[in-house]
């Protein structure tokens, strides 16, 4: 399941 470390990478960059 890649599902939350897609998200999770999503809102890493965002919050970078």
């Amino acid at each position: 399941m890649s599902l939350i470390s897609d998200i999770v990478s999503r809102t890493n960059r965002s919050h970078d």
